[in-house]
């Protein structure tokens, strides 16, 4: 690849890169998903963007809730590229690949069943952990007035 070809890749991905963190994916989306608009199911990239964006402000918990594999898929591939990198043996990229794709599709399946209704991308409320946090902060307060 040329290096005028990296330069212009480089810069799509910081200008992609710089829009998904200006933009609020969760009041819109910035990427619809085609999958979930024609059958109405989540793939395993539903929330991804979302998520990206989340962690991009430091809110983890809320990345983790609108896609785990957030979490999950960045760990094998930085795997892979050191056993591409280090020049491993060969079987053992190709078997993290398969086990990313395996995970992402089992992921894709799990989110759209009742039991596993937690995978479903969702928006951490004030309701939810920042209640909890809210209620974590005010603790000592409330501690020191109740035996004063």
């Amino acid at each position: 690849m040329s290096q005028l070809k990296k330069i212009i890749i480089a810069i799509i991905l910081f200008l992609l890169i710089f829009y998904v963190y200006i933009g609020d994916p969760a009041k819109g989306p910035i990427l619809p998903c085609v999958f979930n608009k024609v059958t109405g199911l989540y793939c395993p990239g539903c929330g991804m963007t979302r998520a990206v964006h989340s962690i991009m402000h430091f809110k983890f918990y809320q990345a983790i809730r609108y896609n785990a594999l957030v979490v999950l898929i960045p760990p094998l591939l930085i795997i892979y590229y050191l056993l591409i990198m280090f020049k491993w043996d060969s079987k053992y990229s190709k078997a993290i690949i398969y086990l990313a794709i395996a995970i992402a599709i089992l992921y894709g399946i799990a989110r759209n069943l009742s039991w596993f209704n937690d995978l479903m991308p969702t928006t951490v409320g004030i309701n939810c952990f920042q209640s909890l946090m809210l209620d974590l902060h005010g603790l000592p307060h409330r501690l020191y007035s109740f035996y004063f």
